[in-house]
């Protein structure tokens, strides 16, 4: 879910994760009951500048967090015109400015 389309290759995003997974089930001293199964969602939206690469992530996040059935993967399989606006962008600003305000401002 690379917002600039793939600056990594795809392979090498599979082994960052999967080493980050094994670090945490080192740590943790947990164990995996299924096998990471790999999707390459081409329809992920597209960022169009290059200094927005944190607000497309929280984006993707509150997506996926707000998807209570997680069918977010169907949405975005398919290559697409699918896209975050300046509209969209500003409000996860807004959103983020009023946690930090609330949790964290003196």
């Amino acid at each position: 879910m690379d917002p600039l389309k793939r600056r990594i290759a795809y392979e090498e995003w599979i082994e960052v994760i999967d080493n980050a997974i094994k670090l945490y089930k080192d740590s943790a001293k947990k164990t995996l009951k299924k096998k990471i199964v790999w999707e390459n969602l081409a329809g992920v939206p597209v960022q169009s500048g290059s200094k927005d690469c944190g607000l497309f992530v929280m984006c993707y996040m509150k997506d996926i967090c707000l998807d209570k059935e997680l069918k977010f993967h169907v949405k975005w399989q398919r290559r697409s015109n699918l896209e975050y606006g300046i509209n969209h962008l500003n409000e996860i600003r807004v959103e983020w400015a009023k946690h930090f305000m609330k949790n964290h401002a003196c």
